[in-house]
C-alpha cells in the first residue's frame, strides 16, 4: 500500500486480511476525511467481499489547530453515516483528536457532536441539518451559525475545507510560522487572509450574553485568534514587499504595528488562552504553549528591531529578507496561491531542528 495507504482509491484489501482477524475480534473501518459517498461504498464492499461487517469510527477534525474545522466534519460525517445506513452498519461511533498540543477548548467541539448524533439518527441531510441548527443553543449552548463561526477558521476560500483528505489549516501555520522566514508566505499571497480574519473577529467580537459558559470560552478563544491573525497572517508578506522595493517607510509602520498592535494582542490571546486551560484541563502540556507562545514573541521582537535597525542605518541589510521565497514543499513558487496542511509546530516555526 503506498501514497494515501488506507485511503487509496483503488485499494483491495487482500483475502488474507480475513484471516488475520482473531476469533471474537471485531473490524473497525476508520474514515474521519471523505467527502464523496463513492469512496465510502468502495470501502464498504472491500470489507463485505470479504464477509467483514465493520464497526465505523467518523471524526470531528479538531487536530489540525487551535478551533475544529467544522465545515469538513459536518460533510464528511453526513457522507460516511449515510453509506452506512445503506450497508446496514451496525455500529459508529465519532473521534476526538487533539494532535500536536491539543490547544482548542472543548466547548468548540461539542457541535461537531451533535453533527453526528443528528447524522446518526436522522436520514434526510436537509432534515439533520435543520435539526442541528433548531437544537444547537440546547445541546451545545450557543446558536449554529455562531458556533459555525469559530468552526470555520481555515474556510478561506468557500469549498477549501472538503479538498483532499486533511483539510488546510493556515490557521495554524500562519499563527507558528517564523515572521522573518517566511515559510508559507509564497503560497499565501494573492489569498487574502488579512481580511478574511479581520472579518472573523469582527463577527466573533460580539458573543450573545445567553450562551453556555463552554461555548462563550470557545467563541472568546477563536476571537482571539482571529484578532491576532488579522495582523500576523500576512506579516512576513509585507515586510518582504517592503524590503524588496525599499520601502522603509512601510517597514517603519510594519515596525510600528508588530509593536502596537500584533504584540498586544498576542499577550491578550496568551493570557485568555492560558486561563482557559487552566480553567479545563490539567497543567501537563500547557508547557509546550508556554514554550510556543514565548518563542513567537521573542521573534516578532526580534523583527520589529531589525526592521528598526535596517531602516535607521544601523545594518544595512536583513538577510532573511535577502532570500527569495520557495513555496511551503520547498518548490519555486509560481505566483498562484497555495493552501498546505501541517500538523507540526516543529515543522512550521522553523525548518531547522528544535
Amino acid at each position: 500500500i503506498q501514497d494515501n495507504g488506507y485511503y487509496q482509491d483503488d485499494i483491495e484489501l487482500p483475502e488474507q486480511a480475513r484471516e488475520d482477524i482473531p476469533e471474537g475480534f471485531g473490524v473497525i473501518y476508520w474514515d474521519y476525511y471523505h467527502v464523496d459517498q463513492a469512496f465510502y461504498r468502495h470501502y464498504f464492499e472491500q470489507h463485505r467481499k470479504l464477509g467483514i461487517r465493520p464497526l465505523f469510527a467518523s471524526g470531528v477534525t479538531a487536530w489540525l489547530g487551535m478551533t475544529p474545522n467544522l465545515v469538513k466534519s459536518r460533510e464528511a460525517i453526513r457522507s460516511s453515516l449515510s453509506v452506512c445506513r445503506e450497508f446496514d452498519v451496525d455500529t459508529a461511533f465519532v473521534c476526538l483528536w487533539r494532535d500536536d498540543g491539543g490547544e482548542g477548548m472543548p466547548g468548540a467541539v461539542l457541535p461537531g457532536v451533535q453533527m453526528f448524533t443528528e447524522a446518526l439518527w436522522e436520514e434526510n441531510p436537509e432534515r439533520a441539518a435543520y435539526l442541528w441548527e433548531m437544537t444547537c443553543s440546547e445541546v451545545c449552548g450557543a446558536p449554529g451559525h455562531l458556533l459555525m463561526l469559530a468552526g470555520s477558521m481555515d474556510e478561506v476560500v468557500p469549498g477549501l475545507s472538503c479538498q483532499g483528505l486533511d483539510p488546510a489549516n493556515p490557521q495554524k501555520y500562519l499563527l507558528w510560522q517564523d515572521p522573518l522566514m517566511g515559510q508559507f508566505d509564497a503560497d499565501s499571497q494573492g489569498v487574502g487572509y488579512r481580511a478574511f480574519y479581520g472579518k472573523k473577529a469582527a463577527e466573533l467580537a460580539e458573543i450573545p450574553e445567553n450562551v453556555s459558559e463552554e461555548a462563550r470560552d470557545a467563541l472568546l478563544l477563536a476571537h482571539a485568534l482571529a484578532s491576532f491573525l488579522e495582523v500576523k497572517s500576512e506579516m512576513g508578506i509585507q515586510a518582504k514587499q517592503c524590503y524588496d522595493h525599499q520601502d522603509k517607510a512601510g517597514l517603519l509602520a510594519l515596525k510600528k504595528e508588530i509593536e502596537e498592535v500584533a504584540l498586544p494582542r498576542l499577550t491578550a490571546m496568551y493570557a485568555l488562552h492560558s486561563k482557559l486551560w487552566a480553567k479545563y484541563y490539567k497543567p501537563f502540556g500547557w508547557e509546550v504553549q508556554d514554550i510556543r507562545y514565548g518563542g513567537l514573541e521573542k521573534r516578532l521582537r526580534m523583527t520589529a528591531l531589525k526592521l528598526g535597525a535596517y531602516v535607521s542605518g544601523e545594518i544595512a541589510s536583513i538577510p532573511e529578507l535577502e532570500q527569495s521565497r520557495l513555496s511551503a514543499s520547498g518548490d519555486l513558487p509560481d505566483g498562484n496561491p497555495h493552501f498546505s496542511t501541517c500538523y507540526s509546530y516543529q515543522a512550521i516555526a522553523s525548518v531547522s531542528g528544535i
